[in-house]
């Protein structure tokens, strides 16, 4: 598999497990009144290191950027895409053939380092959450997502195969198209009577 391939691969299996991700995070909040992450100020933090500032007492506080919004959900599904390529490129084409959800919940594990070690003390949060009022509400709400991106990332690998198997099909349908079976050539039925016309139906017609 060349760096194309897993690229592709990656964004595509990345984008979706996002999107699960995102999907899980909306019925939590309608059902249990879990509220997810603003991805505005992911934009914020990323629109204040344009002016060299890369930490924050407080990132709710610090002044909103252009376009902090737009700027923060890509970034939000451009990191999904970074993560599965990863996975994509160490777990290699078997993988791919062959899902499995270990890997994929190993990945999603690992992908909680990002917040942990680098968004959260940014943001005036501390280390993995420590300087929040619930510390450890906070690192479980944060443990709880990634896994669920890590799911999504198995979810997605087995959706994409399943398209490829779906058009591979489609595609061999479609250049090799059902017709009539061909009949035996009008000289087969000659050589086949060595008795004469009397023994031999289609010498009679």
């Amino acid at each position: 598999m060349n760096i194309v391939e897993v690229m592709v691969n990656g964004a595509a299996i990345g984008t979706g497990a996002t999107l699960f991700m995102d999907a899980v995070a909306v019925g939590k909040q309608r059902l249990a009144g879990i509220a997810s992450l603003d991805y505005r100020l992911v934009g914020r933090w990323l629109g204040h290191m344009r002016q060299g500032r890369f930490s924050h007492r407080s990132i709710a506080a610090a002044s909103p950027t252009r376009h902090e919004q737009l700027i923060g959900w890509g970034f939000h599904y451009l990191t999904g895409m970074v993560f599965a390529t990863l996975l994509v490129a160490s777990a290699g084409s078997a993988w791919l053939a062959r899902p499995t959800l270990l890997p994929a919940l190993l990945t999603g594990l690992i992908s909680v380092a990002a917040p942990w070690l680098l968004m959260q003390p940014a943001w005036g949060m501390g280390m993995a959450g420590a300087h929040t009022p619930k510390p450890w509400v906070a690192r479980q709400k944060s443990l709880t997502t990634h896994l669920t991106f890590g799911l999504g990332l198995y979810i997605s690998a087995r959706g994409s195969l399943r398209i490829k198997n779906s058009l591979g099909a489609q595609a061999t349908q479609w250049l090799n198209p059902p017709g009539p079976r061909p009949g035996p050539a009008p000289h087969a039925a000659f050589y086949s009577c060595r008795s004469g016309a009397d023994a031999c139906p289609a010498l009679r017609a």
